[in-house]
Formats: structure tokens, sequence, C-alpha cells
């Protein structure tokens, strides 16, 4: 997935993964939040490319701000993506769905995750791409017609933010009423 992003030639690619993709090897989790994999020799052939990134760090609002598109599989992070109202690729995932949701401690019902925004990252606000052999061209896509799905975006963002805008304001009042009880 890299590599074809990469190729597109004027991409800059960071890669951020879900901080548990980092859990060391010596966890009993690690096969189950790496896949078995450590993620940062991977990323390693990249790192002579200038426009790799593999970013570690806990913190992704500043890798949001800077971003002018998001690939993502059914992260939540994709709902604070939204808010800024940029394009937004999901990477179908059809295991999660069919099987990883049903294991001990998710038993969560497919279908219900599959069907609301909240808990599917808002997949109807973007492009689901089924194969990685088809992400070149929606990405491709998404760039050249970022305003594509914003009415949708807007809306989900409207759905999960209150006062956006105005949230510094409003805590600040609340803050000092606070005080001044």
């Amino acid at each position: 997935m890299i590599g074809q992003l990469l190729s597109l030639g004027d991409a800059n690619v960071i890669v951020k993964l879900h901080p548990v993709s980092h859990t060391p090897p010596s966890s009993s989790s690690y096969d189950f939040y790496t896949g078995g994999v450590n993620w940062i020799e991977r990323f390693r052939k990249y790192e002579s490319d200038a426009r790799f990134r593999h970013v570690a760090a806990f913190q992704v609002d500043p890798l949001l701000v800077g971003a002018d598109l998001l690939v993502t599989d059914f992260s939540s992070v994709a709902l604070e993506f939204a808010g800024l109202d940029k394009p937004i690729i999901y990477l179908d995932c059809p295991e999660y769905f069919e099987k990883t949701l049903k294991l001990p401690g998710y038993e969560t019902d497919p279908d219900y995750v599959k069907n609301n925004p909240r808990a599917n990252a808002g997949r109807h606000v973007g492009i689901v791409v089924e194969s990685v052999g088809d992400l070149g061209l929606a990405v491709r896509d998404a760039l050249a017609e970022p305003g594509r799905n914003s009415d949708k975006r807007r809306e989900l963002a409207g759905m999960l933010l209150y006062n956006p805008g105005r949230a510094a304001s409003a805590a600040a009042r609340e803050i000092l009423s606070l005080i001044e009880r």
C-alpha cells in the first residue's frame, strides 16, 4: 500500500498506525495487536524516500490538520478527520466485520457496526476501496475532487461535534462560573 502511494510521484505519505501496533514482542497481546509484524522494521525500507514518514508518536491531531487526505480502515480517527471536511478513503476490511467482531471480548453485531456511522468511523462519508490495488486511483480521484462527499462529512461532524469553533470560549465561561460559585 505504501509503495503504491509513493509511486503516485507527488504524494507525501505519513503513516500513523494505532498505538497498539507498536506493542512490544514480549507482550502476550503482540500477535493480536500487530499481526505478528514489527512495523518499525517493515517501514525501514521506505525511510530513504523523502516523501515518506512513519510517526510512532501517540498524538495524531497535528497530522490530521496537515493532511490533505486520510486513508484508514475503520479507525475512529476518521470521525475526527471528517470534522475537518477533507477526503477520506476507507480500506474495506471484511474480516473485521465477519471474524474480529465475533471474537470473545468483542461479541458485537457486525451488521450494527457496519451500518452505524459512529461505530464504523463514518464509512458513508468517504470512498470505500475493496482492493489495495485500487487505492492509487481512489487517492487521485479524491484529491482531484476534495469537495465530493463534503455534505456527508459536514452532516456527520454535526452529529459528533457540539458548538464547533466556540468550544474554548464556552469552556472558559463555564470555568469562570464555577470559580465564582
